[in-house]
């Protein structure tokens, strides 16, 4: 099996050997890169202008200009890919938020927060380079040198570089490493979400670590210990917000309340409703003209004034983020938005899963049921099981049901096109190709290495009955193994009855695999699952 992406990128960054090598690996010649980053001007590689804080103040901010910012913004993602995250970061890391940061402190008793200061201007020049030049990159010195050029600015990270995120992340590797031992220590979590550090606790007030907080007349102070490792990472904390929530008290983690679930603060939900009821009982003008009398809200970047549906919608989908897709107050809410936006018949605010439903289909045979799914470019796809004792072109309206868990009346008449018994896949296409043509369908993922640990989703109707919507079963792979010359993976959960035919989809939502019939084999525990999406392409292009 050849090597993914990420593999041959991380293998190039960690070949660096000169400054001319960067260049390359960025798409240019090195007098290119050496004009934009050396010979150019502070004043045409940045723009530099202050927003307001939330809290008071103002934030200096400093955006590339076009020619900088595309360099970084290839950087950046060639970096991600060498980034290994850590287990508490959850800022700027894919897959991760404010809600997951948050999740990890549901239902404490204590919640520590601390904050750094000047997060990403205590990050210099030196250090980036040197952290390049140590473990575990080992770059030499001038391929080193360059990329620090490349994403600093006065000697420090610039705050709106698209590269100081997952620098600012790596330099942090070493104390998010040291921080996790010592909560393990002190049986504490702890978490990280840019420059916002959290720790809570089970324990009573008593049994608090004094090496990590102390408690004095209410004045909290940070324990030495965890005060210490902070300063060896190169960090300084910022005494004025350092707060210890208490179990009678909102406990709150980057914004979320963590008391019993995660949720937001009731005023935030009233400030939906009332401008949803404004827009119902008046019309989006007058509503749009009260919200901006009410709350004089300004974008920060400009003095110009934001949208007023498009911060409603922003805020429902916030809400959505935080309480979770289900959460029957998201629901309510995101459907009286759909019904102001005149699309009553389905939530605009929709979850990714939703997407893929979409393109899913029940598919009902004398022998029992499975699933299928549309994929873009080819047709309707299944697992040859089931639709076994028909042939290659055979038509297969009358005989077999295939219809959408939304909208169960409708019947689509499918002809066999192809069918493959040994790699269990088939291909049907759907006869009224009008019908089909409205239809939502799934992307094919470009080829990828499924490794042992790759996260992934199931999906389908298994055990299906009228009323059922589609189960997504999140699994990680365990095994592999080649089965009639296709790569065949085995995850930590099986496939029921009924989801045979499913797709596999990674966290793009893109198809690669098929699902077929659990059953144990090869290995204790182990559940055989799905087919890679080479196979699909295998049968479909001969």
């Amino acid at each position: 099996m050849p090597p993914t992406q990420s593999h041959n990128i991380k293998d190039q960054f960690l070949s660096l050997k000169t400054a001319q090598d960067v260049a390359l690996m960025l798409g240019l010649s090195y007098p290119q890169l050496s004009k934009i980053i050396y010979k150019t001007s502070p004043a045409f590689k940045y723009q530099t202008f202050e927003l307001s804080k939330k809290s008071g103040g103002t934030r200096e901010i400093s955006a590339p200009r076009l020619r900088l910012k595309t360099i970084q913004r290839c950087l950046s993602k060639i970096l991600y890919e060498v980034y290994s995250q850590k287990e508490p970061s959850h800022g700027f890391c894919k897959n991760r938020s404010i809600a997951t940061n948050a999740s990890q402190h549901l239902d404490k008793r204590f919640v520590f927060n601390i904050d750094l200061e000047d997060f990403f201007g205590s990050i210099h020049f030196g250090r980036v380079k040197n952290m390049f030049m140590g473990k575990p990159y080992h770059l030499p010195h001038a391929p080193a040198t360059v990329i620090a050029q490349i994403c600093c600015h006065n000697n420090k990270l610039p705050q709106g570089a698209p590269t100081s995120p997952v620098i600012s992340n790596m330099i942090a590797c070493q104390m998010d490493s040291e921080l996790l031992r010592l909560a393990k220590r002190y049986q504490a979590t702890y978490t990280r979400y840019a420059d916002d550090i959290t720790f809570s606790f089970t324990c009573s007030q008593p049994r608090l670590p004094k090496a990590l907080l102390s408690i004095d007349n209410e004045n909290i102070t940070v324990g030495h210990e965890l005060a210490d490792v902070i300063n060896k990472s190169g960090f300084k904390i910022n005494q004025s917000k350092v707060r210890l929530c208490t179990p009678h008290k909102r406990l709150e983690v980057t914004g979320i309340t963590v008391n019993e679930k995660a949720n937001v603060r009731r005023n935030y939900i009233r400030q939906i409703r009332s401008m949803l009821y404004a827009w119902e009982t008046y019309g989006v003008e007058a509503a749009e003209a009260h919200f901006h009398d009410k709350y004089n809200l300004k974008m920060r970047a400009s003095d110009s004034r934001p949208d007023f549906v498009t911060v409603l919608q922003g805020k429902i989908n916030y809400l959505k983020m935080v309480r979770g897709f289900h959460d029957p107050l998201y629901r309510k809410l995101a459907y009286k938005y759909s019904v102001c936006i005149q699309k009553p018949k389905g939530y605009l605010i929709k979850s990714p899963y939703e997407k893929v439903a979409d393109a899913l289909f029940i598919i009902k045979s004398i022998d029992g049921q499975g699933t299928g799914f549309l994929l873009d470019g080819y047709g309707l796809i299944t697992c040859a099981h089931v639709v076994a004792g028909y042939s290659d072109g055979e038509d297969l309206s009358g005989i077999i049901e295939v219809f959408r868990h939304n909208d169960i009346d409708t019947k689509y008449d499918v002809t066999l096109h192809k069918v493959s018994v040994g790699k269990d896949i088939a291909l049907l296409k759907f006869n009224d190709t009008e019908a089909e043509a409205s239809l939502q369908r799934l992307k094919l993922g470009k080829f990828k290495k499924v490794d042992i640990g790759t996260r992934l989703t199931i999906c389908g109707f298994p055990e299906y009955s009228e009323g059922n919507t589609p189960h997504y079963g999140h699994c990680i792979v365990n095994g592999k193994r080649i089965m009639f010359g296709i790569n065949t993976y085995l995850v930590n959960t099986p496939v029921v009855h009924g989801n045979s035919g499913g797709p596999v989809i990674n966290e793009k939502n893109e198809v690669i695999g098929i699902a077929v019939l659990g059953k144990p084999t090869f290995e204790e525990g182990c559940q055989t699952v799905f087919h890679g999406f080479t196979s699909i392409g295998y049968l479909l292009e001969n």
